[in-house]
């Protein structure tokens, strides 16, 4: 069951992006509700009066007829807008409240510990009191911030954002409206250890505000970051996670159902084990931005499969050498070729491959997010890789029973691998590329959206993947594996099954002649595909390939 009040942690900008924030545009699938989606919709049902919690206590004798939950709707929730000095989060968090009926808390600054309730503000007295009980705020800081002051300051900022942060919680909890802060509690301390690293404060002051820190903030409602993906500035400016277990060498070694009792799947995980699949046209920038975004979040960049994996054996030896030397049909068959003779024989042969090749790779990808906890940014994968079979049919590059095969195969297969989790892209135009638009954005997007995050231009670390969590909610379905057994299943899967799943392509496609070899030319070809070539010697004992190679 989904919780009842959800934290939503908007828009992580770092200070060298130096950006402002010049709109605000609200998701409508993510439970909240924006102004126009609200006024498009039947009225709600009526709610109970607001609680008035600043003047009444909420007892226990109250709490038996008057249900805190009563007044909750899609809307009652807690945003808070993070971002550094000046980067438009007043501006932004009032557009937000305003758009969704939530209400807004202005940052917290030192008018919450200096203007009294009746209205005084002790900052008219500085030059009556003795200097170490002066008064000491932002604009005091801006000035000195080597002040004897300016520890005591930040401390107390702590004190304003952890006291508003309480009315919120108290102002949601009595009257079911939503509410949207400027910063809060829990990011504070990214003020104390900047002005630590530039030595405005002792190690002594550090200390004492962790302390403080640790034995106040576990009794709030945190904004659900937990699943959200990090980038490397945020990971930078965060304490170090805990230590996970080493990788395992799954390369190497099988992952056993014996290991798995004391060797668990989920230990190694954390915010940035996720698939992120970049999907996009030809020429559309894919690999440059898939190597940029793996290295940002930490992730392993796996690129685009090509058809290497088919005819670069493991001594190194490359098949497209010995095409001379075999018959016309069982010679190498690329993206090359592909390009100078679209309507070759092989060609259907060729897009199979290809999906056999992501397929592949998609493997090998899970099994290496599995085994090291670390995630991975793939170029294309195979559930998008129809949309080329589609282009190639439209311009009658194959025949539809070759169509008809590409599908039994995929229907075979596909259902074996876990969806990625977000996908997102860049978008080119320019009839092959323009039907393969096309079908991206007729049917692939479309479907994959069903079950993965799509992400085309935004901001991905707002994206919170811990929002599904309904059994039958199609999103992420394959992720939500309840038990420890479920996710070691999957691992000794995709580490040790491989094989097992690559044989899942072997249907008997006999009424499709261009997918068919004879005997005898497949047998002038063999003698080239295992790992050796006529010149070797050894050939006996050469009769295991390395765990991780693909078989043809």
């Amino acid at each position: 069951m989904a919780t009842l009040v959800r934290t939503a942690f908007v828009k992580v900008i770092t200070p060298s992006q130096g950006c402002k924030i010049a709109s605000c545009t609200i998701i409508q699938n993510r439970n909240i509700s924006g102004k126009a989606l609200r006024e498009s919709l039947p009225p709600p049902p009526a709610k109970p009066a607001p609680f008035d919690y600043v003047n009444k206590d909420y007892t226990w004798l109250r709490s038996l007829f008057d249900r805190t939950t009563h007044r909750f709707d899609d809307n009652s929730k807690v945003i808070v807008v993070e971002g550094p000095v000046a980067s438009g989060k007043t501006e932004f968090a009032a557009c937000l409240a305003q758009d969704l009926g939530m209400k807004h808390f202005p940052e917290a600054n030192m008018d919450i510990h200096y203007i009294r309730p009746n209205g005084y503000d002790l900052r008219m007295f500085d030059n009556e009191v003795p200097e170490d009980t002066k008064t000491f705020d932002h604009v005091n800081f801006n000035l000195c911030p080597n002040h004897r002051l300016a520890s005591n300051f930040q401390i107390m900022m702590y004190t304003a954002r952890y006291g508003q942060y309480i009315d919120a919680l108290a102002h949601l909890f009595n009257t079911g409206q939503g509410v949207v802060l400027e910063r809060s509690p829990f990011s504070d301390f990214v003020f104390l250890e900047a002005m630590f690293s530039q030595k405005y404060l002792r190690k002594a002051v550090k200390n004492v505000y962790y302390r403080l820190r640790a034995n106040t903030i576990e009794e709030l409602m945190r904004p659900h970051l937990n699943r959200n993906i990090s980038g490397k500035a945020l990971r930078e400016s965060l304490p170090p996670p805990p230590a996970k277990p080493a990788p395992f060498d799954y390369v190497n070694k099988d992952y056993t159902w014996l290991r798995s009792l004391f060797d668990r799947t989920t230990h190694r995980f954390d915010d940035n084990s996720k698939v992120i699949v970049v999907e996009g046209p030809v020429a559309s920038g894919k690999t440059e931005f898939a190597a940029c975004l793996a290295q940002d979040l930490g992730m392993k960049h796996f690129p685009e499969a090509n058809m290497d994996i088919h005819y670069i054996r493991p001594n190194g030896y490359d098949l497209r050498m010995f095409d001379n030397e075999v018959p016309e049909d069982t010679k190498t068959f690329d993206h090359v070729n592909f390009n100078l003779c679209p309507n070759h024989r092989l060609a259907s042969n060729f897009q199979i491959m290809m999906y056999t090749a992501r397929y592949g790779q998609y493997i090998d990808a899970l099994a290496h997010l599995f085994n090291t906890g670390q995630g991975v940014v793939l170029e294309r994968s195979p559930f998008s890789d129809f949309v080329f079979l589609e282009a190639m049919f439209s311009q009658k590059y194959l025949r539809k029973a070759v169509k008809n095969a590409y599908y039994r195969l995929r229907a075979n297969t596909i259902e074996e691998l876990m969806r990625p989790h977000l996908v997102t892209g860049k978008a080119l135009t320019p009839a092959f590329l323009a039907e393969v638009e096309r079908q991206y954005k007729s049917r692939y997007l479309q479907d994959i959206a069903t079950h993965s995050e799509l992400l085309v231009v935004e901001d991905i670390e707002r994206i919170n993947f811990d929002q599904y969590t309904e059994r039958e909610d199609p999103k992420l379905k394959d992720w939500r594996l309840p038990r420890e057994v479920d996710w070691a299943d999957k691992r000794m899967l995709y580490t040790n099954g491989k094989y097992w799943l690559m044989n899942l392509f072997a249907l008997p496609e006999l009424d499709v002649p261009e997918l068919i070899t004879s005997a005898e030319d497949a047998y002038n070809r063999e003698k080239f595909e295992h790992g050796y070539t006529r010149n070797e010697s050894g050939l006996l004992i050469k009769n295991k390939l390395p765990k991780y190679t693909e078989c043809i």
